[in-house]
């Protein structure tokens, strides 16, 4: 499997489990479909306009080419409700700014790449926590209120 593609599983039982309300932050070739086939109300927010034009043609639903990612993020947070929130933006230090966003809200954040280690200092932070590690790079869900280690 590509590394790209190894949160396919734990996004769509996330998706299952907790919901269709999906914001991604962050697009790729295999999450962007899913997200959008899976769910009647899904939002991706894309900072790489070359990302952005390579699925744009694919994607029917809301999905927009953004410069300032956590800025746009942080409104979001403040003012829509989501089920799960996959963050596999392009940055990593922009992953954990705009994950620490959704943490204390109700939903499950999937998170992408959580073996590198600009994540350990938030997920040392974090009260539910599940890994899947079966495949490198990692990904898991993180909330400090939803009880997702279930």
């Amino acid at each position: 499997m590509e590394d790209c593609a190894t949160h396919i599983a734990p996004l769509a039982l996330a998706i299952k489990r907790f919901g269709g309300r999906v914001l991604e932050i962050g697009c790729g070739w295999y999450s962007t479909q899913l997200i959008h086939a899976m769910s009647d109300c899904a939002i991706t927010l894309e900072n790489d306009s070359s990302w952005y034009q390579k699925l744009r043609p694919s994607i029917g639903g809301q999905f927009y080419h953004i410069k300032d990612i956590p800025a746009t993020v942080r409104n979001m947070a403040e003012k829509q409700k989501f089920d799960v929130v996959f963050v596999d933006c392009y940055e990593g230090i922009d992953r954990v700014e705009c994950s620490k966003l959704f943490l204390d809200l109700p939903c499950c954040i999937v998170a992408h790449d959580t073996e590198r280690p600009y994540w350990s200092e938030l997920l040392a932070s974090i009260k539910y926590q599940r890994h899947f590690k079966i495949l490198t790079p990692n990904t898991s869900w993180l909330s400090n209120v939803l009880d997702v280690t279930k």
